[in-house]
């Protein structure tokens, strides 16, 4: 089952965000300072949006490139193009009833597909700020395909532990003719 075919009841739970994150992801943009506000951990939406553009864009990228049988590189970006597009945007937000939860003076706005996308990206990097990448990598790889496990974060085994791996040998020193 793919992204552009999932309903209410097989969608996976929403992470939380808590706090003064949550006030600001649900505030729209319009009504928020613009300047960057160095007393908060994100600064403001518009950077929580850019590191949740990278961030969904890698995890649905990792979902991808994790399946079996592999993908073709071409197949991997055109799946990635299909799973991220406009209406998968609209449809997540509608399905997990986000939109209803801004706060802003003109609704309409948020029919715009870019609102919609910076409204999913600023979610996507408000949950990585405050949950981390595992946390991410689950949500959206269920979102991505929810007939498969999510794949490990790279770097870490199946059991969350980090994998093992040896120290790099010292450095060697030659001395000077």
């Amino acid at each position: 089952m793919m992204a552009m075919t999932m309903n209410k009841h097989s969608l996976p739970p929403l992470p939380s965000i808590q706090g003064e994150l949550m006030l600001d992801v649900y505030t729209h943009r319009s009504m928020l300072s613009k300047e960057v506000d160095e007393s908060t951990p994100h600064g403001n939406t518009e950077r929580l949006a850019e590191l949740g553009n990278s961030v969904l864009s890698m995890i649905v990228m990792y979902t991808l490139f994790s399946e079996k049988p592999m993908l073709p590189a071409h197949d991997l970006k055109m799946r990635k193009s299909n799973t991220l597009s406009d209406k998968n945007i609209a449809d997540w937000l509608s399905l997990y009833g986000l939109k209803a939860k801004i706060r802003c003076t003109d609704r309409s706005v948020l029919e715009k597909p870019e609102e919609a996308r910076f409204l999913f990206n600023s979610y996507v990097g408000a949950v990585y700020t405050q949950k981390g990448l595992q946390v991410v990598t689950n949500w959206i790889g269920r979102l991505v395909n929810p007939a498969l496990e999510p794949p490990p974060v790279p770097g870490e085994t199946s059991n969350n532990q980090r994998a093992a791996t040896p120290p790099p040998p010292p450095p060697t020193y030659y001395a000077q003719p």
